[in-house]
């Protein structure tokens, strides 16, 4: 399994790459890669349960883009546009956090967007 990890980071690399703050449509090509690759990282969220809270899981965020500080503690899954992500030095995030960009259509509407936009903490 530890193989399966290091393949979801060679595959978001290859098919997201680096998110940066921007406006996308929400049915548009952005998204279903964000869709895809977010898939491939859940599924491994069996296997980060027994790393969350240590410097694995922090190495493993920073392997994904996050920017996370030494000393960080960091219990929570619910999070998602990593490169987005800074956790400062020392922070500690709740296992009740949710750190996450998770884009909903509005109802109806033809022309949704995606604003991703970064996350500081």
């Amino acid at each position: 399994r530890f193989l399966s990890l290091v393949q979801v980071i060679v595959l978001k690399w290859l098919i997201l790459g680096q998110v940066k703050p921007a406006i996308h449509p929400l049915h548009g090509w952005f998204r279903l890669r964000w869709w895809f690759v977010d898939g491939l990282i859940r599924g491994n969220d069996y296997l980060l349960q027994f790393v969350i809270g240590t410097e694995l899981y922090n190495i493993w965020l920073r392997a994904l883009g996050a920017n996370v500080g030494l000393g960080a503690q960091i219990h929570t899954l619910g999070i998602s546009g990593f490169d987005l992500l800074v956790i400062g030095e020392g922070a500690e995030v709740s296992s009740m956090a949710v750190l996450c960009h998770s884009p909903q259509p509005a109802s109806g509407s033809c022309d949704a967007q995606l604003e991703l936009g970064c996350v500081v903490i």
